[in-house]
């Protein structure tokens, strides 16, 4: 049993449950019904339905405990979705809605797979400090890099905000916000992997669609705010990537 493809199989039974085999009029009747939705009940027992299948093929065994995982999965997530029914569509509460279901798919995995043990011994040996230094550097290059950014251009955003509002333009408030704290957040992923080629890959995408800005002659402050934003921001990201490995290879 290849034991890699098994989960990616698990995960891709998921996918085709959550997006591809429940139609929109099933979302409506959930967010509606709650509780008293049968769409809920259908849509449950597809994932316990597809999570079967592959219980089956990738353990080529039919017993009860395969039956009681896929029990397992469709009521769990029969659960999971109706506590999200009574929320708004949020992208926060669609996140925490993905990672639980993926998470109980995980541990079905371990326990198919025989590697629950095993793996609480390897969680065991991840030393707290590693993982407070790690969560650590990740909160400080998304809100707080955010607002020092900010404060640090503060005197060319104010000029470009008055181009845009005499030219007549219109962005989403949170866009570049957002933009930024995700370039920072997978520049320290790709530090902590040691891909360092990769960031530049992330620079040159970047560079690619901000490209018109720096094109743009009529505003000399929108394209000295791109340059210096972007600087500022590796800059920032950088730092604090290379004081966790620092810290990461003193424990």
């Amino acid at each position: 049993m290849n034991e890699l493809i098994f989960l990616v199989s698990l995960v891709l039974g998921h996918v085709l449950g959550d997006f591809y085999l429940q139609p929109s009029a099933w979302v409506t009747d959930k967010v509606q019904k709650h509780y008293r939705s049968l769409m809920l009940v259908a849509h449950a027992l597809v994932h316990g339905t597809l999570a079967f299948f592959v219980f089956l093929i990738f353990t080529d065994t039919f017993d009860y405990s395969v039956v009681g995982l896929a029990l397992f999965v469709a009521i769990t997530h029969y659960f999971i979705d109706l506590v999200k029914s009574y929320f708004k569509p949020k992208l926060m509460y669609f996140l925490i809605d993905q990672l639980s279901h993926i998470l109980i798919l995980i541990i079905c995995w371990l326990l198919v797979t025989e590697q629950l043990f095993s793996f609480s011994g390897l969680l065991e040996q991840v030393s707290t400090e590693y993982l407070v230094i790690t969560f650590a550097a990740y909160l400080l290059v998304m809100k707080p890099a955010s607002v020092f950014i900010s404060l640090l251009l503060r005197p060319l955003i104010e000029k470009l905000n008055t181009e845009k509002a005499e030219e007549g333009e219109t962005s989403l408030e949170t866009a570049g916000r957002l933009i930024g704290n995700f370039e920072r957040v997978i520049i320290l992923t790709l530090l902590f992997l040691n891909e360092y080629a990769a960031i530049g890959f992330v620079l040159a995408a970047k560079s690619v669609f901000r490209f018109g800005d720096l094109q743009d002659r009529r505003s000399r402050g929108r394209t000295e705010y791109v340059l210096l934003g972007t600087f500022v921001s590796m800059a920032v990201v950088l730092l604090i990537g290379l004081i966790a490995t620092g810290l990461h290879g003193l424990l």
